[in-house]
């Protein structure tokens, strides 16, 4: 089968495996690398009767107090609200979310609709941390309406931990 081929057409085909595999094999070190560190980070396991979860072990002290907050704040059918992160909340407590974005964080993200369906939910229940990922500037100046908003019809009743506040309104 071979005796019909080049010599230099094995030579490169075998070139171009040997390349191939190197760069496979690199390709899942870094995968298995990244998933290490990651486990590094996220260190704590938080079991909850929605998910198990690996997480850093702030998020296991602000998560389980999140949940109950929305879960004991609102009946299944009550719109809650999470800014700026923290959309797994939603999901935990089985509570919807009161405006369509998950995160309220730069980007395609309008202030004046969040107000607008916090509004028409008539949402009583919300978990608002001011302070944002390092990366941004502060929530009050990213989205200077929904935190105005926020402040008026809403008063904090307990801060939990990392500096997460939870809401209800006046």
């Amino acid at each position: 089968l071979t005796a019909n081929v080049p010599w230099r057409n094995l030579v490169w085909a075998r070139t171009v495996s040997a390349v191939g595999c190197t760069l496979g094999i690199c390709v899942l070190s870094i995968a298995l690398l990244a998933s290490m560190v990651v486990s590094l980070w996220n260190n704590t396991s938080l079991e909850l009767p929605r998910a198990s979860l690996s997480v850093t072990p702030g998020q296991a002290q602000l998560c389980p107090k999140a949940v109950a907050f929305a879960q004991n704040c609102a009946s299944p059918d009550e719109a809650i609200f999470v800014a700026p992160y923290m959309p797994i909340v939603y999901f935990l407590s089985d509570r919807p979310n009161a405006s369509r974005y998950d995160l309220t964080i730069p980007g395609n993200v309008d202030g004046s609709r969040i107000i607008e369906s916090l509004d028409a939910a008539g949402t009583r229940c919300v978990v608002y941390n001011p302070v944002m990922y390092p990366e941004f500037e502060p929530f009050a100046v990213l989205f200077p309406n929904v935190s105005d908003y926020l402040q008026r019809q809403y008063r904090p009743t307990r801060k939990l931990p990392g500096l997460a506040r939870i809401h209800i309104p006046e």
